[in-house]
């Protein structure tokens, strides 16, 4: 097939939300060409009217009202099934059409809807379906489920084995349910599915989701920890397998995306640029979702048309995502890659209710960020710089109002200019003996002015503040907590060890209460103490009715740690 001699021309179609490609009398005029149709539910029919919606394809295809149990809430599939298998199909079939062409020299006619794709996925379901007209429901297996650990949750597939229920009893510590009259069968497992699964939940409710997996693990049972997108964007396998690509985007510096596919003798990848988080959701606002790639780590990009590397580490483990400036030839500085991937990554953490601490920090062990590198800027006056667009402050954080988990600074060296008003931003500031503060821009004819100045006055006593401010000079880590600047200074070996114990304070709270917190005092900053205590805050009604604040009170009462679930 010799791609560069097609020449297939596609009309678009938006009509009251239905996307879709039209291509009328096309064939017509050029017999060659292809038409491809995408559209909602179809060209025809009793649907074909209703705008192509992912959500509404899998409530009218029967997708939402398979569950894996019925007693559970009918809901949203929450990633946009529809939408993705529609386009693959349409893919397959463009595919074929031009293998087609290459025998017969004719165009080809084809369509597909979210309908179809969603029907076709359910192949397997639909056999049993028509031809027995009973109902085949994978996730409904006795077997089968998601159960809560200590720190997460684990998925179990009991199944493939000639005795499922006695691996995972020998796992679980349990006695051997299979020998047991109401569990010996398939059926007598099926009816007493309620039974089973409390049995296996209240086990695996004793100990880590690591512990679970090793011990499911050794028994050859099929498992796997539930992971947050953060999570699986950060892990060894996502890594090894190439599925996070930089990409250079319309000439706005390197963007972030969902690799699609690699071939074996081309380096290059199958993806999408990204598009700017706020970019997206604007368009979406607009009916337009647009496109948009993946933004998290841990990357590297190269900044588009400059050739300066960047890197941003970010990882998530354990409910603690951890942002590393690993950029330690230029001690941490940041170009304007750098602090568009630092604001994409605040974006996604927001959006993200499984992180309840954040830990930023830099490379290395002398410099944390030592704010703007100037040698990146190019040639922007002091004006320029500040005139351009940079919401929450400084690396998107040092004025953000928007972040409701706990920051940890985790101060490893020189936290100067941008740098420091990133730690102004944060929560707990923890800083390692070698560790210096201060906004020397005054000595480079420049102003503190993403939240330094905005921000120091208010922190500390005035004088102490003028002192930095006027004359640009560096604090060290011992004079900063006697300023109240810093929570904790501790040698620099024993840095990571004094930022686990803040972390475990965290976690140690309930997560609601935690980000009711962060949310009383942001908004009752400039209010008498008799105003802040008035406001009624959305965090704080959730976390004063949430099932965490009656789990608290009962794990005091029966002197045991309680178990959060963050809602």
């Amino acid at each position: 097939m010799n791609i560069s001699a097609i020449h297939d021309q596609l009309w678009l179609r938006r009509r009251h939300g239905s996307h879709g490609l039209r291509l009328r009398g096309a064939q017509q005029d050029q017999p060659a060409h292809h038409c491809a149709f995408g559209s909602g539910f179809g060209q025809s029919g009793p649907l074909s009217h209703k705008g192509g919606q992912d959500i509404l394809a899998q409530a009218l295809t029967g997708v939402m009202a398979r569950k894996p149990d019925q007693s559970l809430p009918t809901s949203v599939y929450a990633t946009a099934l529809a939408d993705y298998s529609a386009g693959m199909h349409l893919v397959q079939g463009i595919l074929l059409a031009l293998m087609q062409r290459d025998k017969t020299g004719v165009g080809q006619s084809l369509s597909v809807s979210l309908y179809d794709s969603m029907l076709a996925m359910q192949m397997q379901e639909a056999a049993m379906w028509l031809q027995r007209k009973r109902e085949l429901n994978w996730g409904a297996f006795p077997l089968t489920g998601v159960f809560e650990t200590t720190d997460g949750a684990v998925v179990i597939v009991g199944a493939f084995k000639a005795n499922p229920l006695q691996d995972i009893c020998r796992a679980l510590g349990l006695p051997d349910l299979s020998a047991d009259p109401n569990y010996a069968t398939f059926a007598k497992q099926v009816e007493n599915k309620a039974e089973l699964h409390r049995l296996f939940r209240s086990r695996l409710s004793t100990d880590t989701t690591a512990h679970w997996l090793a011990k499911l693990e050794e028994q050859d049972l099929l498992c796997a920890p539930v992971q947050t997108l953060g999570e699986a964007l950060a892990s060894e396998q996502t890594a090894a397998n190439n599925m996070v690509v930089s990409l250079a985007a319309n000439g706005d510096g390197p963007q972030r995306a969902a690799a699609l596919g690699r071939l074996a003798d081309h380096h290059g990848c199958l993806g999408v640029p990204a598009a700017p988080c706020a970019a997206y959701f604007e368009r979406a606002r607009h009916g337009d979702p647009g496109r948009i790639g993946l933004c998290a780590g841990p990357y590297r990009c190269v900044a588009h048309g400059q050739g300066a590397v960047m890197t941003i580490r970010f990882v998530v483990k354990g409910h603690v995502a951890r942002v590393t400036i690993d950029r330690p030839d230029r001690m941490n500085a940041i170009d304007e890659a750098s602090e568009a991937e630092l604001m994409r990554i605040w974006s996604v953490i927001e959006q993200d209710e499984q992180v309840r601490c954040i830990v930023l920090t830099g490379a290395g062990e002398r410099a944390f960020c030592t704010g703007a590198d100037m040698k990146q800027s190019g040639n922007k006056t002091g004006l320029e710089y500040w005139a351009a667009a940079r919401p929450g402050g400084f690396g998107g954080l040092a004025l953000r109002e928007t972040l409701d988990v706990p920051v940890i600074a985790r101060v490893n060296g020189h936290a100067l200019g941008g740098g420091m008003e990133m730690v102004l931003g944060c929560d707990i500031v923890v800083a390692a003996d070698n560790a210096s503060f201060g906004l020397p821009e005054p000595r480079v004819g420049r102003l503190a002015l993403d939240g330094g100045i905005a921000i120091l006055p208010r922190r500390i006593p005035h004088v102490w503040a003028m002192g930095m401010l006027l004359t640009g000079r560096r604090v060290p880590a011992a004079e900063a907590l006697g300023f109240g600047l810093v929570n904790e200074v501790v040698p620099q070996a024993g840095l990571d060890e004094a930022v686990d114990r803040w972390i475990a304070g965290i976690l140690a709270c309930a997560p609601l209460s935690v980000k009711a917190v962060k949310q009383m005092v942001r908004h009752g900053a400039r209010l008498s103490p008799q105003e802040a205590q008035r406001l009624r805050l959305p965090a704080l009604v959730a976390a004063l009715q949430s099932t965490d604040q009656d789990e608290g009170v009962k794990a005091f009462v029966e002197k045991r740690a309680p178990l959060w679930q963050g809602r």
